[in-house]
């Protein structure tokens, strides 16, 4: 408890005051590298326990606890590495916690993202080799690419400008905490280039619907003028311009039930049995 680690921090102390007058450097030194392997161990063991129970508190003491046994230690012989070794501990459960918020088909919540990564950076000058943290640090930023890009493109498709705007400050936070843990994303850049590669395509589908219309004005236009009146639609010169005016793939041939289709569309007073007879 509290009382252990007062008197703990009490030996440090005395060994630091006493160590340039110290006879016995080596028989020392031997009972000090033990002990201080024992005590990093206990630590590392107890930190696992705190932050697989997600006492906050906790970890926070054993951090600060680790920190001025190193002081002391580095004193000696400047190997002092106690809190390294459970900056690592606690950086690599809040970096787990931030890929399986990242992994969740829904439901997601990027403040738990952001915080967890906020709480990493915290860590970072704790810790010397980052090497170790590298794998899971590369797969949450190719997770959070992924999904910001699909809420991005989601966004522009609807044409929703505040969840974009959300989105880009978002990424904007992101980059600035990723950076310090030599993490260059460039989310927002990412974001901004696929909003405007949506807003183009949407432009670019809405030009090609624009161009679709004048033939269909055509169409329509032809139906209503060229075929209105059932007397000039049953002469067979009309029939047969009429023919090659439908007959757009020019196959020379057309099915009964399209011919009906049309026929019906001109005028719909016609019977089938006319229709028949025409098509004969």
């Amino acid at each position: 408890g509290t009382r252990k680690k007062r008197a703990t921090d009490q030996q440090f102390q005395v060994v630091k005051d006493s160590w340039d007058t110290e006879k016995a450097v080596d028989e020392l030194n031997k009972r000090l590298l033990k002990w201080r392997a024992d005590l990093e161990r206990r630590l590392a063991d107890e930190c696992k326990k705190a932050v697989a129970a997600s006492t906050t508190r906790r970890v926070l003491a054993l951090l600060s606890f680790a920190r001025r046994c190193d002081e002391v230690v580095g004193a000696t012989d400047g190997d002092a590495k106690m809190v390294t070794r459970l900056a690592v501990i606690v950086a690599s459960d809040r970096l787990d916690v931030a890929k399986k918020e990242l992994e969740k088909e829904t439901g997601r919540d990027p403040r738990v993202v952001l915080q967890n990564l906020k709480a990493v950076t915290t860590l970072w000058p704790d810790i010397d080799d980052h090497e170790s943290l590298e794998a899971i640090l590369g797969q949450v930023g190719s997770m959070l690419q992924a999904r910001m890009r699909t809420a991005m493109e989601e966004a522009a498709r609807a044409g929703d400008q505040r969840r974009t705007e959300a989105l880009v400050s978002f990424a904007t936070e992101c980059d600035a905490v990723l950076t310090t843990m030599n993490q260059k994303l460039d989310l927002c850049n990412l974001l901004e280039k696929e909003e405007k590669e949506e807003v183009d395509e949407e432009e670019d589908k809405e030009e090609g619907e624009e161009e679709v219309e004048p033939d269909l004005e055509k169409k329509q236009d032809f139906t209503t003028e060229d075929l209105r009146s059932l007397e000039s639609f049953m002469s067979r010169e009309a029939v047969k311009d009429a023919f090659l005016k439908w007959d757009t793939a020019g196959t020379g041939s057309i099915k009964l039930e399209d011919f009906g289709q049309v026929i019906k569309t001109i005028d719909s007073r016609i019977s089938e049995d006319t229709i028949q007879a025409i098509f004969d």
